[in-house]
């Protein structure tokens, strides 16, 4: 028999201690469209000058796990990697009042399951350190998120160590065709894309002895993107031609509609304001920019998940 895509699982849980999955752990199985996990190892080549030419010496080196899960966004199914990508936690709140979430400074390890069910194969990846997201939302499309993970190592079985993990909810992906945007506290409708990625800076620490890295440091949080406009007044390029501060807040609905997502950005300056024109149809502008800390919200980045009652 050979794996069918279709019949692919992932699942995932938290460590506490690095890079070792809990004794009996209960999974949650994520939601996804594709994923690029995979162990890789460092070559060990000898440089040794031979008459003959050829390589005599070859080793593995230093194993690393690199990859992205990838796919649409969801209510309350994605919360454990937003956490790990903010290095945060989402506030408790009682039913009707919502949750948020700001960057942190709290590492997140796990261990993530890859299970291959029609065959019966397994690949638990663990110390797996989220290194960002990369969010994609355009007109009349599903909104789609990346998260990157750095991870210690690949141990493959012939068993699931979660045999029924936590299954996900049935509701349906966010969509760009509901919610509303807002651009410096005023809501805009000309807008065509928003993409925003967070990069953890993520470095692993490797000492003599070991093949695996022995843990994962966190670096800044660097938040960037673009916002893609209609060209129809001079409101926002004037905003990178003066250095003008501005925010920038997304909110996302899908089925149910009262189950939303509102990531804000607070504080942001655009790096620059792209005018040329491509052709005689409708010409967009294209306002990249960065994120930066604001004093108000204690965050350079806001996530809100509405809490319903």
């Amino acid at each position: 028999m050979v794996n069918a895509g279709s019949q692919r699982r992932l699942t995932i849980i938290r460590e506490s201690i690095y890079g070792t999955p809990p004794a009996t752990p209960t999974m949650k199985q994520l939601r996804w469209s594709t994923h690029t996990l995979e162990l890789t190892k460092g070559m060990l080549n000898s440089t040794e000058i031979r008459g003959d030419r050829q390589l005599r010496y070859l080793r593995h080196g230093m194993k690393r796990v690199t990859g992205d899960i990838a796919g649409a966004m969801f209510y309350g199914d994605q919360d454990i990697l937003w956490e790990a990508a903010l290095c945060g936690a989402w506030t408790s709140e009682a039913a009707g009042t919502p949750n948020t979430l700001k960057a942190g400074v709290t590492k997140y390890s796990h261990s993530i399951e890859d299970g291959a069910l029609d065959i019966g194969q397994y690949f638990l990846y663990n110390g797996m350190v989220c290194e960002g997201f990369a969010i994609k939302t355009t007109a009349a499309a599903l909104c789609t998120v990346q998260f990157s993970f750095l991870g210690r190592d690949n141990v493959p079985s012939g068993t699931s160590v979660c045999a029924s993990p936590t299954a996900p909810s049935d509701n349906e992906p966010f969509n760009s065709l509901t919610g509303t945007i807002t651009e410096g506290g005023s809501a805009i409708a000309n807008v065509s894309a928003i993409d925003i990625t967070l990069n953890n800076g993520v470095d692993p620490t490797e000492a003599m002895g070991s093949d695996k890295p022995f843990d994962y440091i966190l670096g800044d949080s660097t938040i960037t993107g673009q916002l893609v406009a209609y060209f129809s007044d001079l409101t926002l390029i004037d905003k990178f031609f003066n250095e003008t501060s501005s925010s920038l807040s997304l909110v996302l609905a899908g089925l149910p509609t009262n189950k939303t997502l509102t990531i804000n950005i607070p504080h942001l300056k655009y790096t620059k304001g792209q005018t040329g024109v491509s052709g005689p149809k409708g010409m967009p502008i294209t306002m990249p920019f960065s994120a930066l800390y604001d004093s108000t919200a204690a965050s350079n980045i806001v996530l809100t998940r509405a809490n319903p009652a």
